[in-house]
């Protein structure tokens, strides 16, 4: 096996380009307090706690038409997962968005996918946050990705996960401990769905992966699992927020949260993921259950967002 030394360091990485790399376009990294847009130098250290032990708060938002869409939101769930991890974030709120839209600038790209990351810091590889005198910032640029019902317009495979739910604490922070999502995607690629749905203790369903998921009742009613266990997504409460100009129309009776049964799914007028990468998908089947076609209050729901999405000047943010 080589041993490689500084000068020759760069050559021998030059050799690892790959062609996903093309996709990744900005790193802003807070140890350099420098943006680079050369993939290989996207680079953390591995003894940062992130790497080694998932110590980290994450968001990942987009940017659409060179507005990036409800950063606030985002930016306030990872204040509050950061401090409920103890980290401290290592600029202001203004600083870090200012960093969000340079970052952007940088990449060159008009729509695209962000990344933000809170790390413990590097100081060692073991367990603990003492080890660590610096809390660090990462924000990444790639290209979006289109959307689930672009690509798949019949709907989306869902199914039941096996993976035990993340306990309530967890499962309320975006925290970079991603190991039970990363199996739950692996479940259902196994099983040729698109996405599988968790069950927490009581048998009431949570979430995606990386998705919150929701129905449509028979009484005209849009629910959402309880956000005292699941993650409280940005776009489910836009996609709440949005509903209620369908509720003063009459399409809807009320939005809200509830435990929901997996017979009340199957029971289910409406079927919905939604997301920041998915943005409100129709669920054609779970597990053995078909619904063909995408519901009305589905599409109205998704094309409130995609509307609010593009014009939303309120929450959108201009680079």
């Amino acid at each position: 096996m080589r041993v490689i030394s500084r000068d020759t360091y760069f050559s021998a990485l030059d050799a690892t380009r790959r062609p996903y790399h093309d996709a990744y376009c900005a790193l802003y990294m807070s140890e350099l307090d420098a943006i680079v847009v050369d993939p290989l130098l996207m680079r953390i250290p591995i003894d940062d706690h992130i790497v080694h032990r998932g110590d980290g708060a994450f968001e990942m938002c987009k940017c659409v038409n060179r507005g990036v869409y409800n950063l606030s939101a985002h930016i306030s769930r990872l204040e509050k997962s950061a401090q409920a991890l103890g980290i401290q974030i290592p600029v202001s709120r203004q600083k870090l968005i200012d960093i969000v839209c340079a970052t952007l600038r940088a990449s060159q790209l008009q729509d695209a996918a962000i990344r933000i990351y809170i790390s413990r810091g590097p100081g060692s590889f073991g367990v603990s946050p003492a080890d660590c005198p610096q809390s660090h910032l990462y924000v990444s640029v790639s290209q979006l990705t289109a959307g689930f019902m672009d690509t798949h317009p019949a709907g989306a495979l869902v199914g039941i996960s096996k993976i035990p739910a993340k306990p309530d604490m967890f499962a309320t922070l975006k925290h970079c401990n991603y190991l039970p999502n990363v199996l739950m995607k692996q479940e259902a690629l196994q099983r040729g769905l698109d996405f599988v749905i968790g069950l927490d203790a009581e048998g009431y369903v949570t979430e995606g992966p990386t998705e919150n998921f929701g129905i449509v009742t028979a009484g005209q009613q849009l629910l959402f699992p309880c956000v005292d266990r699941v993650l409280e997504g940005t776009t489910m409460m836009r996609v709440l927020a949005l509903a209620e100009s369908l509720i003063s129309s009459g399409i809807l009776r009320s939005a809200g949260f509830a435990r929901i049964a997996p017979e009340d799914v199957e029971a289910a007028r409406e079927l919905l993921i939604v997301g920041t990468t998915t943005d409100v998908t129709h669920v054609a089947q779970f597990e053995s259950i078909k619904w063909k076609k995408v519901g009305p209050i589905t599409q109205a729901l998704r094309d409130l967002l995609l509307e609010d999405i593009q014009q939303n000047a309120q929450i959108r943010i201009a680079f």
